[in-house]
């Protein structure tokens, strides 16, 4: 159903799509009313003695965030401070809340956590996460239980009740919002002057755009004011437990990907200009669950293509990793990297916890 959306809110000009367009469009004006109605009725009224960082989007699918929520956890780690991350756990099958150290977090299963979750937890042994299905209350438990110095909130610009210190609004930036209708007649989750209620914005994949000054002037006008970054995702490497293979050394290897991600294109694009063998990929639904039939047909790839090597996203592969396909699963080692105004926006989240 996701890819369906996605081809037909993508050709717009194509007459055989225009009879669901008309069905999304009403769709999208009932959303948009949801909207006005909900952002009049709910005010930020849950409030935590600990501050709170909040690192959202405006767009539906991946932009960054739990790279962007880890970056920020290291850095705040590297100060001496205690981290709490809090979290719905999007996509995990239980709904009891989850009060727990990075390191217990890891010895659960990903349908207890949610994929996001546990791939933090992998990388943040140290920091407390809360887990629960309102984001207020997940921030109420970490700053009861835990008594942290700083609480980040993975995907937090849509959850309206708790009140924030510091608001991270990552922008696609190869999502144009200028051209984005409102969901689902296209990818933006609000309206577009939503985005004076963040105090920095971050336009990641700023790499991949020809023109990003004039995308930056648009959006700082939009912001009236407050830190613009610029960040990219670097990858230079795969990653299987503690050993890196640099991307260098598989050049010429058959490599076969799959991924259930937001923006599966922008990657596999970004693959295809790094790695000059990819026999084939599989796209997957983003948060895919991996049942059987989804096992079944990356084991049909792989018997089929006789890869080298077999890659993923570090959110699929805490998913997969005890599958047997007959060969290991790497993932691809990806980081944040700001290249713009990436001091500034650190030295604004520092003063959060020396006030």
């Amino acid at each position: 159903m996701q890819r369906i959306w996605l081809k037909i809110i993508s050709n717009k000009r194509k007459p055989l799509n225009w009879p669901a367009l008309i069905v999304l469009w009403l769709v999208s004006v009932l959303y948009g009313l949801g909207l006005a109605v909900r952002n009049i009725f709910i005010r930020a009224t849950v409030r935590t003695s600990t501050p709170v960082v909040s690192v959202g989007n405006i767009t539906v699918g991946g932009s960054g965030k739990t790279p962007t929520v880890v970056e920020i956890a290291r850095y705040f780690s590297e100060l001496g401070k205690t981290v709490a991350i809090v979290s719905s756990g999007y996509g995990r099958e239980g709904t009891d809340d989850i009060l727990a150290v990075g390191g217990e977090i890891a010895e659960k299963s990903v349908s207890e956590t949610g994929d996001e979750v546990m791939m933090m937890a992998a990388v943040l042994p140290e920091a407390f996460f809360a887990v629960s299905t309102s984001k207020s209350d997940a921030a109420q438990l970490a700053d009861k239980h835990f008594k942290p110095d700083i609480i980040v909130v993975d995907d937090g610009f849509q959850h309206r009740k708790l009140r924030r210190d510091f608001d991270i609004l990552l922008v696609d930036a190869t999502l144009d919002l200028r051209k984005e209708s409102l969901f689902p007649l296209g990818r933006r989750r609000e309206p577009r002057r939503s985005v004076r209620r963040a105090d920095a914005i971050v336009l990641t994949r700023s790499n991949l755009v020809q023109h990003i000054a004039g995308y930056r002037d648009w959006t700082g006008t939009l912001l009236g004011g407050g830190e613009i970054s610029e960040a990219q995702f670097v990858n230079e490497g795969i990653r299987l437990k503690d050993r890196l293979l640099p991307l260098n050394s598989i050049g010429g290897k058959r490599i076969f990907f799959f991924a259930g991600i937001g923006n599966f294109d922008v990657l596999i694009n970004h693959l295809r200009s790094r790695l000059d063998n990819i026999v084939g990929f599989r796209q997957f639904p983003d948060h895919c669950r991996y049942r059987p039939r989804q096992t079944e047909l990356i084991k049909a790839d792989i018997d089929r293509l006789n890869p080298d090597f077999i890659v993923t996203t570090h959110k699929d592969y805490v998913k997969i990793s005890s599958f047997d396909f007959g060969q290991p699963i790497y993932y691809l080692d990806l980081k944040l990297n700001f290249t713009s105004g990436g001091e500034k926006l650190f030295e604004k989240l520092a003063g959060l916890v020396e006030r």
